[in-house]
């Protein structure tokens, strides 16, 4: 019931550009069908009128839980073909060699591997790495790739792809020579 947009369709936009923010609908909608339709658009929780304050808060609290529990469960570390990844430590090495990064450069390679093989949008990195809405005219994004992949690969693989005019895909593969 916004003005412009459903609820259910800014939930489903969030969850296709990759955004994981919880997610918790205030609704008049009590239907089952409803509840349904929203924790299938990407709703974390569904809340129907009327609530109390506290059970709201406990809700959030739940959400931000559940949050960093799963943030938790990321590997400390990441291996892909001559390439090796230590988080907790902010250490790239190609081929046992280490290699120096920018910190967004860093930041970067350490978001794309999270979702491996999936498109990540200029949109998602930009929400991940700098914490703010894209800019469409900015080519900060690019740059930093076309650095990153100069810095990485090496040693007959690849591992960012470019899915033109859509973002960029980790995916490690070995180049035929």
């Amino acid at each position: 019931m916004l003005p412009k947009l459903s609820g259910l369709e800014v939930a489903r936009q969030l969850r296709n550009d990759g955004s994981k923010v919880p997610i918790i609908m205030l609704t008049a909608l009590d239907q089952e069908t409803d509840n349904v339709a929203g924790l299938d658009a990407g709703a974390d929780d569904y809340v129907t009128e009327p609530f109390s304050t506290a059970e709201l808060l406990a809700r959030v609290r739940a959400n931000m839980r559940r949050r960093v529990e799963s943030s938790a469960e990321r590997p400390s570390q990441i291996d892909a073909g001559a390439l090796h990844m230590d988080l907790n430590a902010a250490r790239v090495l190609v081929s046992g060699n280490s290699v120096k990064l920018r910190k967004k450069e860093y930041q970067l390679l350490f978001a794309l591997p999270s979702r491996p093989g999936v498109l990540c949008t200029r949109q998602w990195l930009s929400r991940e790495v700098w914490g703010e809405a894209f800019l469409p005219t900015s080519r900060t994004i690019d740059t930093h790739i076309k650095r990153l992949r100069k810095a990485i690969d090496r040693d007959d693989w690849t591992y960012i792809h470019t899915e033109h005019g859509m973002g960029y895909r980790f995916e490690p593969r070995r180049v035929e020579p």
